[in-house]
C-alpha cells in the first residue's frame, strides 16, 4: 500500500512491516481527547493504535471531574442532612466515615471506568498499547515496551499535570493527582488556589468537617468566572466556615512534625495539617521528544494553530495539552475536529473562544458565551442584561435552594451573547442557552418552546420572557402589534 508523508515522500508501508507496526493514526494518550480522537478515528475506517502510559480515562476518570464530583456528592450529603429541620424532618448528630466517604469516591471511579477499559476500546478495532511512547522521527514512536509504531497521522492528547510554586516544593503537598488517596481527613486543610479545583474542594472538605483557608493571589474567587458570581459563592462558602485569605501568596512554607506552616506575603501565618495546591496546570509534553519529530514548543508548550495543527502537518493535538481551555466536553469536541480536519478537506476551527461550562459548588456556577464584564468590553453599550433571582423561580422555592440568580446578556434585539447561572441544576439549565448561542440566536428561541412545569428548566421561560416583554414593549414591533389588537378589541 502506497503511503504519502507530509512532505511529499512516498514510502511503502511494507518496507517497515518487519520491524514496525504500521497505523494510520497514533494517539498518544488515553484520556478524553486521546479516546474519543481513537474511536472517531477507528469509525472512518482508520487503522488506530492508542497509547497509555497509565490507565486508560486519564485525568477526568481518576483524578479530576469523577473522584471530585463524587466527593461533593457524599459532602452535600452531610450537608443536607445537617440541613434537614428546616423541612421539618428531625436527624440526630451527623458523623463522617472518611475512610468509607473514599471507598465512595473510588467505586465511582471504578464503576465508570467499565466504559473506558481496554476491552470496549480493543472491542473498536483500536490497538491498545499500554507504554510511554516518545518521537524518534516525525513518523515514529518508540515505547518503553519495545515496541516502535509507525503512523501516517499522529494526534498528541497527553493531557496536563499540576503546576507546583517553588515555595512548596520542599512541603508535603496534595494535587489532584494524590488528593483522592487520602485515608483520613485532615483536621486543617489549606488550598493554595481559588479557582474552580480549589473552590469546589474548598466546600467539600468543609462539608465533610475539616477546617479550611483558601489563598487566592488575585482579589476575589473563581477570578475567570462572572464577578457577581463568584460574590455569591463566596458568601456561601463563608457561611459555612471557609477562610479566605486574598490579594496574596505564600512566600515561605515549612513543614515541623506533620504541620504545615505558610508564610504569606501580606504577612498573616496559617498552619495546616495539609495542603493542598490548585494554581493550575501545565502541558505534560517533556518526555515525548518532541524535538526529534520536528515539533515546535514555545515556552514549554505545544505551537498549534487554530486548526489544532502543530508546526508537523501530520501531527495534530487535542484537550489540555493544547494548554487551551481545560474542560472534558471541550476536549471530546477537539478530538472530532482534529479527526475531521485530519481526513477531510475543509479544515474546520478547533478552538473556541468560550466554552460553556459548570463549577460544581452548592450552588452551581454555569456559565455560557460571554460574562457580562465581557461583553461589555467587546460591544460597550450595545450590551443589555436581563436578572432573575433564584427567589422568584418556583421550583427553587419548593426545594428551598434560593440562594442564586440567572442573567442573560444580550443586545437590544434579543441576539443573546452570554448567560451567567448560579443555583441548584445550574449545570443543566445552562446548556439550553449555550445551544442558542452556539447557533448565533435569539432569546425568544427559547422562550418559543413548552417547558414542564414545576422545573427548574422551567425558570430559563421566565427569565426570556422578561427580555422579551422589555423589548416588545420598547420596541416598533411592540407599538405596531399593540396597534393591530386595538382594532379586535
Amino acid at each position: 500500500m502506497l503511503w504519502r508523508s507530509a512532505d511529499g515522500f512516498s514510502i511503502y508501508r511494507e518496507r517497515f512491516s518487519l520491524t514496525h507496526k504500521q497505523y494510520d493514526i497514533a494517539v498518544i494518550g488515553g484520556g478524553t481527547a486521546g479516546l474519543m480522537a481513537a474511536e472517531f478515528g477507528a469509525q472512518f475506517g482508520a487503522k488506530v493504535a492508542l497509547v497509555e502510559a497509565q490507565r486508560l480515562g486519564g485525568e477526568c476518570l481518576w483524578t479530576g471531574c469523577v473522584p471530585s464530583k463524587a466527593l461533593l456528592a457524599a459532602a452535600k450529603a452531610a450537608h443536607t442532612t445537617r440541613e434537614a429541620a428546616r423541612f421539618g424532618v428531625h436527624v440526630g448528630d451527623v458523623t463522617i466515615d472518611f475512610a468509607a466517604v473514599m471507598h465512595y469516591v473510588h467505586h465511582s471511579m471504578d464503576t465508570i471506568y467499565h466504559q473506558d477499559s481496554r476491552a470496549i476500546w480493543e472491542s473498536q478495532s483500536i490497538d491498545v498499547h499500554q507504554a510511554r511512547a516518545q518521537f524518534t522521527d516525525a513518523h515514529t514512536l518508540s515505547l518503553d515496551n519495545g515496541d516502535t509504531l509507525r503512523a501516517k497521522y499522529i494526534v498528541i492528547a497527553t493531557g496536563s499535570r499540576p503546576q507546583i510554586p517553588e515555595a512548596l516544593q520542599d512541603i508535603p503537598y496534595l494535587t489532584s493527582e494524590t488528593l483522592f488517596d487520602l485515608t483520613e481527613l485532615p483536621r486543617r486543610l489549606a488550598i493554595i488556589g481559588g479557582g474552580p479545583i480549589g473552590t469546589e474542594m474548598a466546600q467539600a472538605f468543609t462539608r465533610l468537617g475539616a477546617q479550611v483557608t483558601v489563598i487566592e493571589q488575585q482579589a476575589r474567587l473563581l477570578p475567570s468566572e462572572d464577578a457577581d458570581a463568584a460574590a455569591m459563592i463566596a458568601e456561601c462558602l463563608e457561611r459555612e466556615g471557609v477562610t479566605f485569605r486574598f490579594n496574596t501568596s505564600v512566600e515561605q512554607a515549612t513543614e515541623t512534625d506533620g504541620v504545615v506552616t505558610l508564610h504569606l506575603q501580606n504577612g498573616d501565618v496559617v498552619e495546616s495539617d495539609a495542603v493542598l495546591i490548585a494554581i493550575g496546570k501545565r502541558p505534560n509534553i517533556d518526555k515525548l521528544n518532541l524535538a526529534a519529530a520536528g515539533v515546535d514548543v514555545r515556552d514549554g508548550r505545544l505551537v498549534v494553530n487554530d486548526k489544532l495543527r502543530t508546526s508537523q502537518a501530520h501531527i495534530y493535538a487535542a484537550g489540555d495539552v493544547t494548554d487551551g481551555l481545560q474542560f472534558t466536553h471541550y476536549a471530546g469536541w477537539q478530538a472530532y475536529q482534529v479527526i475531521r480536519n485530519m481526513l477531510f478537506p475543509l479544515s474546520a476551527k478547533g478552538v473556541m473562544e468560550t466554552v460553556p461550562h459548570t463549577t460544581f459548588t452548592d450552588p452551581e456556577i454555569a456559565q455560557a458565551g460571554l460574562t457580562e464584564a465581557q461583553a461589555r468590553a467587546k460591544y460597550g453599550d450595545k450590551v443589555q442584561v436581563t436578572h432573575l433571582s433564584m427567589s422568584h423561580t418556583d421550583r427553587a422555592v419548593i426545594e428551598g435552594t434560593t440562594d442564586g440568580f440567572m442573567k442573560i446578556i444580550h443586545k437590544g434585539n434579543g441576539k443573546l451573547v452570554g448567560a451567567t447561572i448560579v443555583g441548584a441544576n445550574a449545570g443543566e439549565m445552562i446548556n439550553e442557552w449555550a445551544g442558542v448561542i452556539e447557533k448565533n440566536g435569539w432569546v425568544w428561541h427559547v422562550i418559543t418552546k413548552m417547558h414542564v412545569y414545576p422545573t427548574f428548566g422551567a425558570a430559563n421561560v421566565m427569565l426570556g420572557m422578561m427580555q422579551f416583554r422589555k423589548q416588545f414593549a420598547d420596541g416598533i414591533i411592540g407599538a405596531v402589534v399593540r396597534r393591530i389588537a386595538r382594532f379586535a378589541l
